[in-house]
């Protein structure tokens, strides 16, 4: 799928933007929380698809809020949320950042086989 270049021109648009807080914090143009820091690249394409979108309309509450139904918002709302607070919270605890599924199958059937032994 090629990118439009109304897209493209949205991406490279710092994530500051009327979405601004008076405290200088980037809020999220739907649901008025904090952005995380560094955004992703996904997240931030998600967020210039969304205020692409022709039912999209003026907030009330600030200056560059914005409306959309809740369906079309989550998972970009999901996402900064995420990006906010769990997973640096997963990073301080150590937590993997990828998962070896065949291996944690191979372990998962080893811990399951010395529970239940035949």
């Amino acid at each position: 799928m090629k990118t439009s270049n109304c897209l493209k021109t949205m991406l490279k648009i710092n994530s500051r933007t009327s979405s601004d807080s008076d405290d200088g914090k980037d809020l999220c143009p739907f649901c008025d929380e904090e952005m995380p820091p560094n955004p992703s690249s996904k997240l931030l394409k998600m967020k210039a698809e969304l205020l692409l979108l022709p039912n999209i309309t003026k907030g009330i509450g600030r200056p560059g809020a914005m409306s959309l139904p809740w369906l079309q918002r989550a998972s970009f709302c999901g996402l900064h949320d995420a990006e906010r607070e769990v997973i640096p919270h997963g990073l301080t605890q150590g937590w993997p950042t990828s998962i070896d599924f065949k291996k944690l199958e191979r372990v998962s059937f080893k811990l399951a086989f010395e529970d239940h032994p035949a």
